[in-house]
């Protein structure tokens, strides 16, 4: 892959002039982890440390002292990624805003038990066309945005991925380990920025794989490909022989960064207002709610509070359990907005181009909208839903129609699940 990122990184030089700019933001994981006394593994502390590792003990120097790259390393908080909330990615959305308008893109290094869920958050918090510009300009667009709209509301367009290894980088008996995967996705995620053909912060590196975080999920511990995508779905690219391919057909490309780019970088104060509904205990709250008010208890609804967004992971084909369905009835007429999200690898029928509702079984929850958004995905989105709303003061009069646009319109064409094999 040398020879390759070498070429690519050659390649930016002739077209731009100038060196690749890259922000390498350390927020830990396996890639830069060593044993501590116990012999455990814990990621590298001190920025310093990963900066020496990639200049020195890898080839990077070489290419900044041949003029190709100059790479900046920012510290966004190491830590094992198991134990990451919506609070830990919101600080990598923060160092970003305050450097994409200088650098063409960046590498979240990263863990790999939640990285295909920090890329899917990147692309929601740092979104490729600006959500507020296409609230007010929904009277004017197409229901679903085509891409020529959603260029021209574009946000934040230069390529960011997130990169993480099964095995560390750092080695104890030489310099550093060469079969570690990291050194692998790291350049994967340098050449994906230098080609200039992918453009977003929902990229995630899956070994010689560019993948859409939004799609992904971690599937193993052990092997060299850590992350397995929806089984309709595609790479967005492949490292091979002859290059990068692109496997999308119609995607995303870098056109210019804005000076007033919106990232949100607060959402983690709104996770705990949605709530993810896998199996009726879940409900429980909703239930002791609307329980007392039953017996004449109104003034429970001072003490219990309901999830301001309640996402329902559907049976089968869209489908509501009819204990389930009263509950959320009642959630909804208190004013919370409930939603249809898909089991794992399903999709939720949605209407056709006739619009007729496809259903085909005799049971409650049709009226429920649905998203076909991974369950992941959609506690993002509605986080951040909610941080938009308090951000823009949205009125009271507007603030479902507000949650119900941004649930449904795409802010980089790629969250939503493709509803079949052609995409």
């Amino acid at each position: 892959m040398a020879a390759s990122l070498v070429y690519y990184l050659e390649r930016f030089k002739e077209r731009e002039g100038r060196p690749l700019k890259m922000g390498i933001y350390y927020k830990g994981g396996t890639i830069f982890c060593v044993p501590d006394p116990k012999g455990e593994l814990t990621p590298i502390k001190k920025t310093k440390t990963i900066e020496e590792i990639v200049m020195e003990d890898m080839y990077y120097g070489k290419l900044a002292d041949a003029g190709l790259i100059e790479l900046d390393f920012i510290n966004v908080g190491p830590m094992d990624s198991s134990q990451m909330d919506f609070i830990h990615r919101d600080t990598i959305v923060n160092a970003i805003s305050k450097r994409h308008m200088k650098e063409d893109g960046g590498i979240v290094l990263h863990g790999t038990d939640s990285g295909a869920d920090t890329s899917s958050y990147l692309g929601l918090a740092a979104p490729y066309s600006n959500p507020i510009k296409l609230w007010n300009a929904r009277k004017y667009m197409e229901k679903t945005p085509t891409r020529e709209e959603l260029v021209q509301y574009r946000n934040i367009t230069n390529p960011y991925l997130t990169a993480s290894s099964q095995f560390p980088i750092p080695d104890k008996h030489r310099p550093i380990n060469l079969g570690s995967d990291g050194v692998m996705n790291l350049e994967l995620g340098i050449i994906a920025a230098a080609s200039r053909e992918l453009g977003g912060a929902h990229y995630l590196t899956n070994f010689f794989i560019v993948e859409n975080g939004f799609w992904c999920e971690k599937q193993s511990d052990s092997e060299f490909s850590p992350y397995k995508r929806d089984t309709l779905t595609d790479p967005e690219a492949m490292l091979t022989g002859f290059g990068l391919v692109k496997l999308d057909k119609e995607r995303l490309t870098p056109s210019g960064n804005t000076n007033d780019a919106l990232f949100v970088t607060d959402a983690g104060k709104f996770e705990n207002l949605v709530s993810v509904v896998n199996e009726g205990s879940h409900l429980a709250t909703v239930k002791a709610m609307e329980d007392a008010i039953e017996k004449g208890y109104s003034e429970v609804s001072q003490y219990l509070h309901l999830p301001r967004i309640i996402l329902y992971v559907s049976k089968g084909a869209g489908n509501v359990r009819q204990t389930d369905y009263g509950l959320l009835e009642f959630a909804r007429k208190r004013r919370a907005f409930v939603a249809r999200v898909p089991l794992h690898g399903g999709r939720v029928p949605v209407k056709n181009e006739f619009g007729q509702q496809q259903h085909f079984y005799a049971v409650p929850g049709k009226d429920i909208p649905a998203l076909n958004l991974t369950s992941v995905v959609a506690k993002q989105k509605a986080a951040i839903t909610l941080a938009l709303a308090n951000t823009c003061q949205i009125p009271t009069n507007q603030f479902e129609e507000f949650i119900t646009f941004m649930m449904n319109v795409p802010w980089n064409g790629r969250e939503f699940l493709p509803i079949n094999s052609s995409r």
